[in-house]
């Protein structure tokens, strides 16, 4: 008995995300590598190049950790269809749009960082961790407005999470425990999902509020179903 390969693996997320009749032009739209390399792979005449790999990864970002090693951790990695390991981990719309605007922050920081600094083509992490907070209102402007969507999508991210009980504690990007609704909750993966209702009911609430479109209205409202489910359930 053989496991999937990442070329297997690959292969699924595209048959699972692109329409049959078009699936080669629909790729080269999302990707712009050309339709006819996306065929020869299909075919099994090419390997995956890293552009490929790379494409689909910022494309489904929830399946990307299941891409590269076969596994899914919950926290919004998931896996398409009935794949998984440890657990069947099924995607949902909130982590996927978290991860996007995570990864869309990350591109928007970079161009104004680049545009500041008079076109430097090579921009590390931390450079542009520093220069990103210090960037002109005025260029700053767009970037401040994707960072507030990706704030508000991690709320409800984090509520989706602590529904399923996939992740053991919460903090701060420093590491420190935040206050009020932002509690040490090192122990959610021993506790009853009950127990953490108040939490998440909290983080949506403040997700409400903050909320600036209809997507993330509509991603709020799936958690909230969630959790009615469950409690009907009992």
């Amino acid at each position: 008995m053989s496991t999937k390969t990442l070329s297997d693996r690959l292969l699924e997320i595209i048959s699972l995300t692109t329409l049959e009749h078009r699936r080669f032009k629909q790729l080269e739209e999302m990707t712009s590598i050309p339709a006819d390399r996306w065929k020869n792979f299909w075919l099994g005449r090419q390997r995956p190049t890293v552009e490929m790999i790379e494409a689909v990864c910022r494309e489904h970002p929830q399946f990307a950790f299941w891409l590269t090693t076969g596994c899914t951790l919950g926290n919004g990695h998931a896996a398409p269809g009935l794949n998984g390991y440890p657990t069947k981990s099924p995607a949902s719309k909130a982590s996927a749009d978290y991860l996007k605007l995570a990864i869309k922050s990350r591109e928007e920081a970079l161009e104004a960082v680049r545009n500041w600094s008079s076109g430097e083509d090579k921009v590390d992490d931390e450079t542009l961790r520093v220069m990103s907070t210090l960037l002109p209102e005025e260029m700053a402007a767009n970037l401040i407005k994707i960072r507030t969507d990706e704030q508000n999508a991690k709320l409800i991210y984090i509520a989706e999470c602590l529904v399923e009980l996939d992740i053991p504690s919460i903090a701060d990007q420093d590491g420190r425990w935040k206050t009020g609704i932002w509690k040490n909750l090192s122990q959610t993966n021993q506790a009853s999902w009950r127990d953490m209702l108040p939490v998440v009911r909290a983080l949506l609430q403040e997700a409400h509020q903050n909320a600036r479109n209809a997507d993330q209205m509509l991603n709020i409202m799936a958690v909230e179903r969630e959790i009615e489910e469950k409690l009907q359930a009992g």
